[in-house]
């Protein structure tokens, strides 16, 4: 990206009125500032290992619940794991928040978009039979 500035500066650093010269120095403004923050992302990061069988609800674990009577199933996906297609719910998304460190069984009310819900945690299956398939593949 910056051969690219220099590519449009030309011979002659020609800079004032270059549009290709100003394009293409805000685009790498505009990426150096992504690295920075995916730098800083990952700095900050950690691998986790995903048990095998958990007892509570965590990351990696594929979940079956009711809410409000109406039964969903999803994987707790890490934060930028995100893939409702796939059925991967992120671990910072609002109704993951609610169902940590619950068991099969919990019964409980909680707030979801602002809306007071019952919420069933009806099975917790280990991450083998969902997360490192999906995440694996």
């Amino acid at each position: 990206m910056s051969e690219e500035v220099g590519a449009e500066a030309g011979l002659s650093c020609d800079w004032h009125d270059n549009f290709g010269f100003e394009d293409a120095r805000r685009r790498l403004e505009m990426e150096s500032a992504r690295l920075r923050d995916l730098l800083s992302i990952l700095d900050r990061s950690h691998l986790i290992e995903v048990a095998e069988q958990t007892k509570e609800i965590s990351i990696g674990n594929k979940v079956s619940v009711s809410i409000d009577d109406k039964k969903r199933q999803f994987i707790i996906g890490g934060i930028f794991e995100a893939d409702p297609k796939r059925g991967i719910v992120s671990l910072d998304s609002p109704i993951v928040s609610i169902l940590l460190g619950h068991a099969t069984g919990d019964i409980f009310d909680a707030t979801l978009a602002g809306t007071k819900v019952k919420v069933e945690i009806l099975e917790i299956l280990p991450p083998s039979l969902g997360y490192f398939l999906i995440i694996g593949e």
